[in-house]
């Protein structure tokens, strides 16, 4: 674990002990396969582990037009499993390349359909059970 600071916009950055796990970008280029889908605008993303154990992910929202600033945020996540859904929500090329890096280092990561699937498969199991 090292000291790691992100970057907040107006407000102070935020510092805490961590190690990063994964970084993502998309692209203001629209010639790029990771093209954010808007011209002049593109998303930094990084997940970081902290060192109590949380899971901890730092956005940028970058701007190249006229009138716009740059936009951070910071989200805190219990898992890895969470991290992803949300992603998933919101990012959803940034969360296959999030699943693909976790998985190569062991972390099995679920989709929102694989949870879903795997959830009806446990309740069905459970009604068996029941009988």
């Amino acid at each position: 674990m090292r000291k790691i600071e992100l970057e907040r916009g107006t407000r102070r950055p935020l510092v805490f002990q961590g190690e990063l796990l994964w970084e993502w970008s998309s692209s203001p280029d629209q010639a790029s396969s990771y093209y954010s889908g808007s011209l002049g605008r593109w998303v930094e993303l990084a997940a970081y582990l902290t060192e109590g154990g949380k899971y901890l992910l730092h956005t940028a929202r970058h701007s190249l037009l006229p009138g716009e600033e740059d936009a951070y945020e910071v989200l805190l996540f219990p898992g890895p499993q969470d991290l992803a859904l949300h992603l998933e929500a919101h990012y959803p090329k940034a969360a296959r390349d999030f699943r693909e890096t976790l998985e190569a280092e062991g972390e099995l990561i679920l989709s929102e359909s694989e949870l879903r699937l795997l959830e009806g498969e446990v309740a069905l199991l459970e009604a068996e059970m029941d009988f």
